[in-house]
């Protein structure tokens, strides 16, 4: 494997395995999403990269 990003494939393979188990994220890791979000109670988090 190449030095950098992991291929689209490989990332969204893991992706599915981790998954996202918390119920406050709204918005989850996927393969082009730069962005999460997450409900805090009365306010939503979001967070971009």
């Amino acid at each position: 494997m190449d030095i950098g990003k992991l291929p689209n494939q490989l990332l969204s393979q893991l992706l599915a395995r981790i998954g996202c188990r918390d119920p406050r994220v709204i918005v989850g890791p996927g393969v082009g999403q730069d962005a999460a979000v997450i409900d805090m109670g009365p306010r939503l988090l979001v967070a971009k990269s």
